[in-house]
């Protein structure tokens, strides 16, 4: 099966096209790598919004990728969960239960 990716590794977001096992050979290392990654195992950042216990949303981020087929299941565990206004972004906020997710604060201001 022939597919197209756009590389999102770098501003060129070179167009790659794979076909079964093969990938064009037109792209850097990184675009490659990428390449593969996106194929046998796509990953992503996690990002959303939390509820705060004083009623506002405080927008979140995983601190590193997550495999794309566990987004869905990752958000369903955090939607319950009631957060405390973190100190500073960046502030790790929650490790989301039965995983390696870390879930980290993007932009206090947005929940003021």
């Amino acid at each position: 099966m022939k597919k197209t990716i756009s590389c999102i590794i770098c501003p060129q977001s070179c167009l790659i096209e794979v076909n079964g096992d093969e990938i064009n050979e037109n792209m850097c290392d990184k675009g490659r790598d990428y390449a593969i990654q996106e194929i046998t195992d796509p990953k992503r950042i996690l990002t959303t919004t939390v509820m705060l216990s004083d009623g506002r949303v405080l927008p979140v981020r995983s601190k590193n990728a997550v495999k794309k087929s566990e987004l869905i299941g990752l958000i369903n565990k955090i939607r319950t969960v009631v957060f405390d206004l973190p100190t500073s972004v960046g502030q790790i906020l929650y490790e989301i239960p039965e995983s390696d997710v870390q879930l980290i604060a993007t932009d206090l201001n947005a929940a003021k």
